[in-house]
């Protein structure tokens, strides 16, 4: 770090775009204070106008976003031939893992997100399998687990043992698929019917299924970081009342219900291919993980605890915030 960066103004900026919401968390540091912020948007263009007026006071800034590309994952080796056995990676670029395990995501999805943001720049691009690692890397080192990192329009799904990742798979959801969900259950005896369905798909009495990075400009993902802390959420509560507010809330757990059981029916797909691909070492879950970024109620914890016979632990993470330590870190790093 030069003598001039000591004396400017230091700015960093991490974006999480999650559907129609982007958050933004950012610090400032001048002349050893911190002044941190947290901003919520609705459009690109609001952001671009925030991130310009914060990068007028000073030319040491640091742009981070989060991976939301359709066409990621995490394989469970870095061998550049053995990746096909898992995925098809002829148009991804790839990290490797701690010499373990290996990131990838689309070049082409890759680079129309530096477009998309090409207005200020991107000096990182992070993988939500680094967030969910390094959420979660005081678990990953003991248990054989299932982690999953829940967005609004996403889910990071990973199996972890020993540090090592043994299966990985990034799923984007659907609000058109949610509503699909929706009324196939309604009209086929409702919720619980359609639950009873998908619990028959796996049986897990029966276990016999158990027997160099290719870099982009300025795109950097982050391999190393001891820790990383939780921030639980806020929630606003309103003072007015209405007549028709028993009724709201109704319509509101009955869509929370039914966006948990989507959520569950894509984790169960998810273990269903762990444990029946033979391209994958199998083995028992012996607990799960769920670092959770849009408050779920209790019904995908039940599920899943019903369902694999261990109680899910669930922690509160703010992204923007969880992903601002991580740019700091991979700045210090580099200096």
């Amino acid at each position: 770090m030069g003598l001039l960066e000591h004396l400017y103004t230091k700015i960093f900026i991490a974006i999480i775009e999650d559907g129609e919401r982007i958050d933004v968390a950012t610090q400032v540091i001048s002349g050893g204070k911190k002044d941190d912020d947290f901003q919520s948007f609705e459009s690109l263009e609001e952001l671009k106008s925030y991130i310009q007026d914060l990068l007028s006071e000073s030319p040491y800034y640091y742009i981070s976003l989060l991976n939301n590309c359709s066409d990621q994952g995490a394989l469970p080796t870095c061998d550049k031939l053995k990746m096909r056995d898992f995925a098809d990676v002829s148009l991804s670029v790839s990290l490797c893992m701690d010499k373990k395990w290996a990131l990838y995501s689309s070049s082409g999805l890759l680079q129309a997100l530096e477009k998309r943001h090409q207005s200020y720049g991107l000096d990182y691009i992070f993988s939500p399998f680094t967030i969910l690692h390094h959420f979660f890397k005081d678990k990953i080192k003991e248990v054989l687990g299932l982690y999953v990192l829940i967005q609004n329009e996403s889910l990071c799904i990973a199996v972890f043992s020993q540090e090592k990742l043994e299966f990985g798979m990034y799923v984007v959801t659907d609000a058109d698929e949610i509503a699909l969900t929706q009324n196939s259950l309604e009209s086929s005896g409702g919720f619980e019917a359609g639950l009873d369905e998908v619990e028959d798909e796996i049986d897990f009495d029966d276990l016999s299924v158990l027997d160099d990075i290719e870099s982009l400009d300025d795109i950097e993902t982050l391999d190393d970081i001891d820790s990383i802390e939780s921030f639980e959420d806020f929630t606003e509560e309103s003072d007015e009342i209405s007549i028709q507010e028993p009724e709201t809330k109704n319509e509101e757990s009955i869509d929370n219900f039914n966006l948990d059981f989507y959520r569950f029916n894509l984790i169960q797909e998810a273990l269903k291919k762990f444990y029946s691909d033979d391209v994958y070492k199998s083995a028992f879950i012996e607990a799960v993980f769920i670092a959770d970024s849009v408050g779920v109620d209790s019904d995908l914890k039940n599920y899943l605890e019903e369902e694999l016979f261990v109680t899910p632990i669930v922690r509160k993470i703010n992204l923007a915030q969880s992903l601002l330590y991580l740019t700091k870190d991979e700045v210090a790093h580099a200096s």
